[in-house]
């Protein structure tokens, strides 16, 4: 009986000391586990603080920017009033030159017309002096 109780407390012995083992590998797996998850969330810690400086950053480009352009609207509308009226002045200048232009070669065909005129009215005149002076060069007639 004695050695039964004594294999029995050996056996219960190295089902505790399995137990154990076993309990301390757990214990390991978790407690790496623990620092991996420690270490994790502290680069995500950082990475959280980098992205909200980033955030703050770009938040100040965009409010500054957004207040740029407010400034600039009142400046834009004023552009774009002036480039309008820019536009119609433009538009009547056109016109008024358009009609310069036509009146100036209306113009200029009458003074060639006028001028070709008295173009042939020189040669009809330096026709007839020409055939005078012939005439009185060959004398007197009978």
């Amino acid at each position: 009986v004695a050695l039964a109780a004594l294999a029995d407390a050996r056996l219960g012995q190295e089902e505790v000391e399995a137990a154990r083992a076993r309990a301390q590998e757990s214990w390991a797996a978790a407690r790496d586990e623990a620092h991996g998850l420690r270490m994790a969330r502290d680069r995500l810690e950082a990475g959280c603080k980098a992205d909200e400086a980033e955030l703050a950053e770009l938040s100040a480009e965009r409010k500054r920017l957004e207040e740029d352009i407010d400034a600039a609207e009142p400046t834009l509308r004023k552009c774009r009033d002036a480039h309008g009226w820019l536009e119609l002045e433009h538009k009547q200048r056109k016109g008024i030159v358009e009609a310069c232009v036509t009146g100036l070669q209306d113009k200029r065909a009458l003074i060639l017309r006028e001028f070709d005129d008295f173009r042939a009215q020189v040669d009809k005149v330096k026709a007839h002096r020409d055939a005078t002076l012939a005439a009185l060069a060959a004398g007197p007639g009978p």
